[in-house]
């Protein structure tokens, strides 16, 4: 039985969302048109204004679509996990890899560069991952504090600090070009490539002090 013609829309849609994509982070927002897109995705422009009503919603598209994808790749905590320290320094050390990683970085940089154009998607995209990653600390550490296994704290203080201390930096030197972003996407298993020093000192002072 062949595809319906509902299932080869939504085909053709991602397809073309993802061409548009390499084109945004190859170009930057300013330098992308329609005509362009259409040209690397060997489409017409007549076929991607079918599926996008403008420049401006097919971006805003891509931006949600990076928040999906963000989340997407976060690591689940265990709060079970024996050793806290390894399952912390995992955790952040994969959010560290996604913030990263070169794709993200691009469109990190787009997304800052057009804040005042897209300011309800970018804002909307930096609660769903920071909305995520807060999320999962809290039900972890909250947790962790039931079984009688961290001490008391103010979680919320505690969680701000902790990001600032150990993924902060990974962020803001890879976004202003002094450190070189991660070449490939988040894999199943976290990229050898970032240095985890920082990260597992960070959350040594976070749990033993």
């Amino acid at each position: 039985m062949g595809k319906s013609a509902g299932t080869k829309r939504n085909e053709k849609h991602a397809g073309l969302l993802m061409s548009a994509k390499r084109v945004f982070l190859e170009h930057g927002y300013a330098n992308t048109s329609m005509d362009l897109i259409a040209e690397k995705a060997g489409t017409t422009k007549r076929t991607l204004y079918s599926y996008f009503q403008s420049k401006d919603g097919l971006f805003g598209e891509i931006l949600e679509l990076g928040g999906d994808l963000f989340v997407a790749d976060i690591l689940p905590l265990d709060p079970e996990a024996k050793d806290l320290q390894s399952a912390l320094e995992d955790y952040l050390t994969r959010i560290v890899e996604i913030y990263c990683w070169q794709d993200a970085v691009a469109l990190q940089r787009i997304m800052l560069a057009e804040q005042s154009r897209f300011p309800d998607v970018s804002r909307a995209l930096y609660l769903k991952s920071m909305g995520r990653i807060v999320a999962d600390l809290t039900g972890w550490l909250t947790s962790l504090q039931k079984q009688g296994r961290l001490r008391s704290m103010d979680v919320d203080r505690e969680i701000k600090n902790l990001l600032n201390t150990t993924t902060a930096a990974f962020r803001l030197n890879t976004l202003f070009g002094i450190e070189a972003p991660v070449d490939g996407p988040p894999g199943p298993t976290i990229s050898k490539d970032i240095d985890r020093e920082p990260i597992r000192r960070g959350v040594e002072a976070f749990l033993h002090q």
